[in-house]
């Protein structure tokens, strides 16, 4: 008998539609790189060092009556395996081609790209080379739920995963560090599991080679011009199991809703300190946007690995005043909001 060794990665490209699984990612093997929607992870986060958070697998099943006479319970009927808290961390950056610049050369690499869409953000093109990410208006409306088939290779094995979304993709923006983006994928089911495979070899490209922006010189003038000591976003989606006899397990992802949550920590300015708590109590719809650019947009022969986010119309839910050591931080969440659907936030690779 032989160990088997611990080792973790996964790869991610679109489907079509729901149940259509993607034509490429269940064959993935040998030698792989940037094209085939592999995504490198954070080695702070995730098992084993690498941003990926391997699922739990959960057999679902309806229970019979115990034995008769006692309490010993009998097999149940099983239903489907399913897999709960798959998670993948990366550092965000741009993908380090050089700037002509031409439409949509600022879009990110194919998996990268994928889980943004997944998480319910529409890709499009802005001026060249930009490359801009906004809400979707439902899970019908201003472009279809984009669904994902996710290969995972842990040790010899090798799940495929059919139909997933992002319930939660989240922007952690830490000064003097990164941001490192975090996406939840909710599963739609097991397609497949393989064993005794030859892991894969990586070729990481730009998502290796090219450091991310250090979050320094950056501020939002959201009310007066200041930075924070925390700012995390996130686009929070409520995805649910609904049934649906037509499918191959009975049942289907739909989304249901979405919020653009931020919550941080920002430095309070003198020049207006009572600003967060002016925005608690708008009676009006807001109107102020927390936006923030890192890094330089490229110019002609400039690597594209800048980033701009903005929340548009910050509706401020909570706020407390708070120390950083002896410095007043307003401690705030909020949402976004909008007057159009689809308005309540940007994420544009520039």
């Amino acid at each position: 008998m032989a160990d088997v060794g611990f080792q973790i990665a996964i790869a991610v490209g679109l489907q079509s539609d729901f149940d259509t699984i993607s034509a490429t990612i269940p064959g993935l093997s040998g030698a792989l790189d940037e094209t085939d929607g592999i995504v490198l992870g954070d080695r702070e986060s995730g098992d084993f060092e690498s941003g990926i958070s391997a699922p739990q697998f959960v057999r679902e099943s309806r229970a019979v009556a115990d034995v008769p006479g006692s309490f010993t319970a009998a097999g149940d009927t099983f239903l489907r395996a399913s897999a709960d808290g798959l998670e993948i961390s990366w550092h965000v950056k741009g993908n380090g081609v050089v700037s002509t610049p031409s439409a949509s050369q600022a879009k990110p690499h194919e998996g990268i790209d994928a889980l943004h869409e997944m998480a319910g953000l529409v890709g499009s093109a802005g001026t060249s080379p930009v490359y801009n990410y906004t809400p979707r208006k439902t899970s019908t409306v201003g472009g279809i739920t984009k669904y994902g088939t996710v290969k995972l290779w842990i040790g010899d094995l090798a799940w495929v995963l059919k139909s997933c979304t992002v319930s939660s993709f989240r922007l952690s923006v830490q000064p003097s560090g990164i941001i490192v983006a975090t996406a939840a994928l909710q599963v739609g089911s097991i397609a497949s599991l393989t064993d005794s495979v030859t892991f894969p070899t990586f070729d990481y490209g730009t998502q290796a080679s090219l450091s991310a922006n250090t979050v320094q010189n950056v501020t939002t003038s959201w009310g007066a011009t200041r930075g924070w000591e925390s700012l995390e976003i996130e686009i929070a989606n409520s995805i649910e199991f609904a049934q649906d006899s037509a499918q191959p397990d009975g049942q289907r992802l739909i989304q249901t809703g979405r919020r653009v949550n931020v919550s941080s920590r920002l430095y309070v300015d003198s020049s207006d300190s009572d600003w967060e708590f002016q925005a608690l109590q708008l009676s009006a719809a807001p109107t102020a946007d927390l936006t923030f650019q890192l890094g330089a947009i490229a110019g002609a022969a400039d690597p594209l690995n800048a980033l701009r986010v903005d929340v548009d119309d910050l509706q401020v839910t909570s706020m407390k005043p708070s120390p950083t050591g002896e410095v007043l931080v307003a401690e705030i969440e909020g949402h976004g909001t909008g007057l159009t659907g689809g308005s309540e936030a940007l994420i544009q690779y520039n």
